[in-house]
């Protein structure tokens, strides 16, 4: 059940119902969710969410999916405990930032305003040799029958109908950064992906 409810919304198309939201709010509330499981673990959060963010275009259930998502993954990568840090910031994107996000970068333009949402767990990180096949639908670090390997493809997905961008790497001392990007003005990308004759 939980299978197909993940492959129906990895194939829609539906275009995201925005409306002004504060990301910062999401954000807390999908951590309010997460409660249990981060005691349960023995892990502790460290949040550092600016108080200048501006309002961003977003569907509220969807970006709370993304995160209670990504939230999980990190939970699932510290099995005897560490730290979960959430941080959110607006900058333009520029130099290393930009190069931060590797291939995801080209969805920007340096100089652009971002509000960037930043994920960090203390677990063993990501082996080289599966870094790149994150999003690929169906793939899964996990063992044999825990989870469905949409995840992440669903959690892409969702940000780029939002005109965002989402990157994945491994922490120099340890862990993995998911980086969460999303622009300031714009709208989102929707139009011109699924319609590109319009």
């Amino acid at each position: 059940d939980s299978i197909v409810r993940e492959l129906l919304e990895f194939s829609a198309t539906n275009h995201p119902d925005v409306r002004d939201e504060d990301l910062n709010a999401i954000a807390r509330h999908s951590l309010n969710l997460m409660q249990y499981e981060l005691k349960k673990h023995h892990i502790t959060l460290a949040q550092e969410l600016a108080a200048d963010l501006p309002m961003l275009q977003l569907e509220r259930n969807k970006i709370q999916q993304v995160f209670i998502n990504l939230f999980l993954n990190a939970v699932e990568a510290m099995p005897d405990g560490g730290t979960l840090a959430v941080r959110t910031y607006a900058r333009p994107l520029a130099g290393e930032r930009l190069t931060a996000l590797g291939g995801a970068s080209s969805r920007f333009g340096p100089g652009e305003t971002m509000v960037i949402a930043e994920i960090e767990d203390t677990g063993a990180g990501i082996p080289p040799d599966q870094i790149t096949k994150i999003f690929d639908p169906f793939f899964t670090t996990k063992p044999t029958g825990v989870g469905t390997g949409l995840g992440l493809p669903v959690s892409k997905k969702i940000i780029e109908l939002h005109g965002g961008a989402i990157h994945i790497a491994n922490r120099e001392q340890g862990g993995v950064r998911v980086a969460v990007v999303f622009k300031t003005s714009g709208g989102n990308n929707y139009e011109k992906e699924t319609n590109p004759d319009h």
